[in-house]
């Protein structure tokens, strides 16, 4: 993983589009119920469950940016290696983002830094239905973060966030497999509704 640099922050904090919502549920292709709706079903649980386990237990490294050989005594070896944040392991931290990554698209960790040294001390994962992004007029990328209880926008740079995406057509905005397989998902939920419906009337008829 290649931690960007500190970089200085913009002298203007650019105006949020119109366009903007944060409680959008474009991302979920699905009739109701999104993420929740879709792990219901058994197929796609599995397969969430599978990617995260193997992510999990995948090594964190340091690497040179030119030679790209480890760098075994880097301070943010330990960060990696042992407590990205106060609340996660390395394993719960991978487990997270993938999760996100596969059901949304988007996976998002703040690269909190210390404000005395600029040393990253922390990353700190964002539920990504809060994150929103945005190019200013001179095709800058921009994240709007809103915080679920004071419910305060946070305007952040680049440098400031750590984004991981599924496949995507602009490289920017990830897209999460479920709208492939919307369909598929859709069908699976009809079939295990009408299950239940024919097997509660069994029983009351029958």
């Amino acid at each position: 993983m290649i931690i960007p640099k500190k970089k200085a922050a913009a002298a203007n904090t650019p105006r949020s589009p119109d366009i903007l919502t944060l409680t959008s549920t474009a991302g979920w292709p699905l009739d109701s119920g999104g993420e929740e709706a879709a792990l219901k079903v058994s197929a796609v649980y599995r397969a969430v469950n599978y990617s995260a386990e193997t992510m999990s237990v995948m090594p964190f490294y340091i690497m040179d940016e030119k030679t790209r050989a480890h760098i075994d005594d880097h301070y943010l070896t330990e960060l990696l290696k042992m407590r990205p944040n106060e609340a996660m392991t390395p394993s719960d931290y991978k487990r997270v983002m993938d999760i996100s990554q596969g059901l949304t698209g988007n996976a998002f960790a703040y690269i909190a830094r210390s404000a005395v040294t600029g040393r990253v001390e922390a990353l700190l994962p964002l539920a990504s239905e809060l994150v929103q992004m945005f190019f200013d007029e001179n095709r800058h990328l921009h994240y709007l973060y809103t915080d679920p209880i004071s419910g305060k926008v946070f305007h952040l740079l680049p440098h400031q966030m750590i984004h991981y995406k599924a496949f995507s057509r602009d490289g920017v905005h990830g897209i999460s497999f479920l709208t492939y397989a919307r369909e598929v998902v859709a069908k699976d939920r009809s079939a295990k509704n009408y299950e239940r419906a024919l097997y509660n009337t069994c029983i009351v008829v029958c």
